[in-house]
């Protein structure tokens, strides 16, 4: 594979994995965990940076390790892949917010709370994640996707999962910005 095929399968991958996992971390940190605002929105720029700079790559590759170690295959059940997207999404997650709430000024107790509560949420949206990183790729036509999804998208033509991309995206952003919105106005 040529070096910007490298690179757009990175993006994908790492795309992937954001458009799920920054409006729920943004969510359950302002609503759940209590942190502020300004420390839940520093941990998702750090987040979106260090997924950019490779850390979206070490989770998507990491994934797919795991996924051969453990034998998790095309054929294995939807129950299965998730199981494993759940523990890996887990221990992923529970080393990376510690560090990443103490570096954003949370103190020890609520990065320690923050890590926990995100690992638990972790074990329910790892399967969404995995899920998302593989329906990515799929509609931005890097690697077909050997997941169930609805026929109309399994089916539809190469511009339209374009286009079904870029509107998945948006939305990621809106809802991760309605969120930041809710808490400073109503809360």
């Amino acid at each position: 594979m040529s070096i910007s095929g490298q690179i757009k399968n990175y993006f994908v991958d790492t795309t992937g994995l954001l458009l799920v996992s920054i409006p729920i971390a943004a969510a359950v940190e302002i609503f759940i965990i209590g942190l502020s605002i300004s420390i839940s929105l520093e941990s998702r720029i750090k987040v979106i940076a260090l997924a950019y700079l490779g850390l979206g790559l070490i989770y998507a590759k990491g994934r797919d390790f795991s996924k051969k170690l453990f034998k998790i295959e095309k054929n294995s059940s939807e129950k299965i892949r998730a199981l494993h997207d759940s523990f890996y999404t887990v221990l992923f997650n529970i080393i990376l917010s510690l560090i990443i709430y103490l570096s954003s000024g949370a103190n020890l107790s609520l990065a320690a709370n923050g890590a926990v509560v995100i690992a638990i949420v972790s074990f329910i949206s790892g399967p969404i994640s995995g899920y998302s990183i593989d329906s990515f790729r799929d509609f931005t036509g890097t690697k077909n996707s050997d997941r169930k999804m609805p026929a109309f998208l399994k089916n539809a033509g190469s511009d339209a999962k374009k286009i079904i991309s870029i509107v998945i995206v948006i939305t990621a952003v809106v809802a991760t910005a309605g969120i930041y919105l809710i808490k400073s106005e109503f809360f």
